[in-house]
C-alpha cells in the first residue's frame, strides 16, 4: 500500500502577510456578509513532481501510478459532493417568496365602481369651559343724585290767557289750542296709555298747547323711570325759544346729564337755571332750587373724581354741598344727612391729598 501512494502530500500555503494598521477617524464600515458559493470549484489534483521549494534533496519523480490518480479523483468527487450538500442546505435556510402571476383578460376584467365617501361622523360638542376672567379693578363710584327728588318736581305750565275776540286783528288767524287738561291726573301717576301718548305727541309747535303736552309726556316718563323718553321730551321742549330759559326744564335736563356722568353739561345747565330762578313758579321754588344746588355739588364732585388731584374742584364741591345742606335743613332731614355724608367723603379726600 505504501508503494501505491508513494508521493508527498502538499503542505498548506503560508498565510498572507498582515496589512499595516489604518487610522480610522469615523465609524467602521458595515461588514459585508460573505456569501458562500453553493457550487465551489473542485480542488485541482496535486502533481506528483511538485517541488516543495525548501531545498529537499529528494529526486523529482513523475507519477505513473493509476491507483493514486484514482484515489485523488475519488477524493475530489467527495469534496464536490460535500460542497454541493452544504450549498443546498444553505439555500434551504433562506426563505423564498414566490409571486404568483395572474393574467387578467382586459376585456373580461370587472369594472370597479368608485368607493362611496363615508360621511364624517359628527364629533360630539365639547362645552368650552368658561374663561376665568380676573376680577375687575375697583373704581371709585361716581356720585348719582337720588331719584326721589327727581320725581318731586311735577311741572305743568299754565296756558297763556286767550285774548278776547275784539282784541284780535281781522288779518291774524286764530291759533290752534288743544285742551290737554284731561291727561293731567294720568300723567302725574304715570298711567298714560299708548293711545294717549300718540294723541299728545301729535300736537305740533303750531299749537299753543305744545309745551303743556310735552310737559305731560315728560311727567309720565319720569314716573315710568324711562330715561330715554325723559331726554327725548326735554329736547322737544327746548325747540321753542321760550323754554330755553325755563329754570324748571333746565334743572331737569341738568339732572339727566349728571345721572349720565356728563358733568360739564350738567354744571352749565344748573348754573343757567340758578341765574333765572326768579321765573320759577312759587309752588316749585323749594324743590327746583334744591335740585339745582344738588346737581351743582354732584357735578363738581364728579369732576374732582375724574381729575383725582384737583384741589380747587374739591373745595368747590365741599362748598356746594354745604350750600345744599343749608337749603334743605329745615324741611328735609334726609337730604341734609345725604349732604353731610358727601362732605365727610370729600374732607377725607382732602386730608389724603395734603
Amino acid at each position: 500500500f505504501e508503494a501505491m501512494v508513494d508521493y508527498e502530500a502538499p503542505t498548506q500555503a503560508p498565510p498572507p502577510p498582515f496589512s499595516p494598521p489604518v487610522d480610522r477617524t469615523g465609524p467602521p464600515p458595515p461588514a459585508v456578509a460573505s456569501v458562500q458559493d453553493p457550487f465551489p470549484e473542485p480542488t485541482p489534483p496535486v502533481p506528483m513532481d511538485w517541488d516543495d521549494g525548501f531545498g529537499s534533496d529528494k529526486r523529482k519523480r513523475k507519477s505513473s501510478n493509476p491507483m493514486g490518480m484514482a484515489l485523488a479523483g475519488f477524493a475530489a468527487a467527495v469534496l464536490i459532493l460535500v460542497g454541493l450538500k452544504m450549498g443546498l442546505k444553505k439555500e434551504d435556510d433562506t426563505p423564498q417568496i414566490t409571486i404568483q402571476q395572474v393574467d387578467i383578460d382586459p376585456v373580461e376584467a370587472p369594472i370597479l365602481e368608485p368607493t362611496p365617501e363615508l360621511e364624517a361622523e359628527e364629533e360630539p360638542e365639547v362645552e368650552e369651559s368658561p374663561e376665568v376672567k380676573p376680577p375687575p379693578r375697583r373704581k371709585r363710584p361716581a356720585y348719582t343724585p337720588p331719584k326721589q327728588n327727581y320725581e318731586a318736581v311735577a311741572y305743568y305750565p299754565k296756558a297763556d290767557p286767550i285774548p278776547e275776540v275784539e282784541d284780535l286783528d281781522e288779518g291774524i288767524p286764530e291759533r290752534l289750542r288743544t285742551d290737554v287738561s284731561m291727561f293731567l291726573v294720568m300723567a302725574q301717576s304715570g298711567h298714560l296709555t299708548q293711545n294717549h301718548v300718540y294723541d299728545l305727541e301729535a300736537i305740533g309747535t303750531d299749537d299753543d298747547s305744545y309745551t303743556q303736552a310735552r310737559s305731560l309726556l315728560l311727567m309720565n316718563a319720569e314716573k315710568a323711570r324711562n330715561a330715554r323718553n325723559v331726554k327725548k321730551y326735554l329736547d322737544q321742549l327746548f325747540y321753542l325759544d321760550e323754554n330755553r330759559y325755563n329754570p324748571v326744564f333746565l334743572s331737569k335736563r341738568a339732572r339727566w346729564f349728571a345721572n349720565n356722568r356728563r358733568y360739564d353739561r350738567a354744571l352749565a345747565d344748573a348754573q343757567k337755571a340758578e341765574q333765572h330762578w326768579a321765573r320759577i313758579p312759587p309752588t316749585l321754588v323749594f324743590e327746583t332750587k334744591a335740585e339745582i344746588f344738588e346737581v351743582q355739588a354732584a357735578s363738581l364732585q364728579g369732576l374732582f373724581y375724574k381729575s383725582e388731584d384737583d384741589v380747587d374742584l374739591l373745595d368747590k364741591a365741599i362748598r356746594s354741598w354745604t350750600k345744599y345742606a343749608e337749603h334743605v335743613d329745615d324741611r328735609r332731614s334726609d337730604l341734609e344727612k345725604h349732604a353731610d355724608d358727601q362732605i365727610k367723603k370729600l374732607d377725607y379726600a382732602r386730608k389724603r391729598l395734603r
